[in-house]
């Protein structure tokens, strides 16, 4: 069993207040208390660029970045901004569906979670103020390891078949994401800015 996710950056430019759908036919939310479901899993592979065709699932997961220019004051302007992970059952898809396979799945999701917790604490934590330069070069870093991540992941555990290593890696990002609950976040966070 192959397993693919596919890391995608989407950027959604918004000048107002964002409110997400919370369809479970649109786009999921990561959230710690849903779970993703095989009916989640909505696209088909014929129609779906695969890496291997080998593949019997694919997670489809990405960053959603909002953000708007806010100015605080003629001289004083910065960004809010929300990233969140979210799972698009559009692009997902399933040839077997088990049990094991679909906690597999969900783990890859988790990593994304995880992913967006350390993107957020690099932001956060910024010394000064925060250019476009800068916050491009935290999100490819981002990218670039959960890609690691994830593909350390599916080997680790022979792509979920080895038990024993599933389980350890569901304990690890779980230990993890406690470690950066502080960067559970579900708001807009606004920082100075320079273009």
């Amino acid at each position: 069993m192959i397993l693919r996710l596919v890391f995608s950056l989407l950027f959604i430019v918004s000048n107002t207040e964002y409110t997400y759908s919370q369809s479970r036919s649109d786009t999921l939310i990561w959230s710690d208390n849903q779970q993703l479901e095989w009916s989640d899993f909505q696209g088909k592979m014929d129609t779906i660029i695969t890496t291997d065709a080998n593949s019997t699932a694919k997670a489809a997961s990405s960053i959603s970045f909002m953000y708007s220019e806010t100015y605080f004051n003629e001289e004083n302007w910065g960004w809010c901004y929300k990233i969140v992970a979210i799972f698009i059952p559009k692009d997902s898809w399933c040839l077997d569906k088990n049990d094991i396979l679909l906690q597999h799945e969900q783990l890859h999701f988790d990593i994304m979670e995880l992913t967006i917790r350390k993107l957020r604490k690099r932001v956060y934590e910024l010394d000064g103020i925060l250019s476009e330069t800068r916050f491009q070069e935290i999100i490819n870093l981002a990218e670039s390891e959960f890609n690691l991540q994830s593909d350390n992941y599916d080997k680790e555990t022979l792509f979920g078949t080895d038990i024993k290593q599933q389980l350890f890696w569901e304990n690890k990002i779980a230990r993890e994401l406690k470690e950066l609950e502080k960067y559970k976040l579900s708001k807009f966070i606004c920082v100075s800015g320079k273009k």
